[in-house]
């Protein structure tokens, strides 16, 4: 194919380009229902080679974004730390307004006592569990509807 100069010159005021001349255009052309090969996209496989795998992307935003869990209603739950992480709190997004209890044992509060968290609202409860040795188990008391939790960790 002629370069985009070359082909410019065809289309000048008072000149007709010739039917090759528009046939070796539209051969060059892409057509939206072609669709465009990735080895017709200058420097694409190159590009495409230094990008992270979508494993690496899912494992960076394990380890920064928050997890986030949905306990069965109406159910006091457990969330175990696995062994080398620090947690460092929760977020509670109840269905209704409740008071909940952390402890290191069921129906205990020896992380966070009696704490109230009103429905609809984002209640960050900021605490430090470490279970840098071995595998650690809190327990949440007083769950009295739905909720959403997310846990902060590192």
């Amino acid at each position: 194919m002629p370069n985009r100069d070359t082909v410019k010159q065809w289309f000048l005021s008072r000149k007709k380009p010739t039917q090759a001349q528009y046939h070796a255009l539209f051969d060059y052309l892409f057509f939206k229902d072609e669709g465009v090969a990735i080895a017709n996209v200058t420097d694409l496989s190159d590009t495409l080679e230094g990008k992270a795998s979508v494993l690496t992307v899912n494992a960076l935003a394990a380890a920064v974004l928050p997890e986030h869990i949905n306990p069965v209603p109406n159910a006091n739950f457990s969330y175990t730390y696995l062994a080398g992480v620090r947690g460092d709190g929760m977020v509670f997004i109840p269905s209704v307004d409740m008071t909940i209890r952390i402890g290191t044992v069921a129906d205990a509060e020896d992380i966070v006592a009696d704490i109230d968290i009103e429905a609809g609202e984002e209640n960050c409860i900021d605490f430090k569990v470490s279970a840098l040795t071995a595998n650690k188990t809190i327990y949440i008391n007083g769950i009295t509807g739905s909720v959403d939790v997310y846990v902060y960790k590192r």
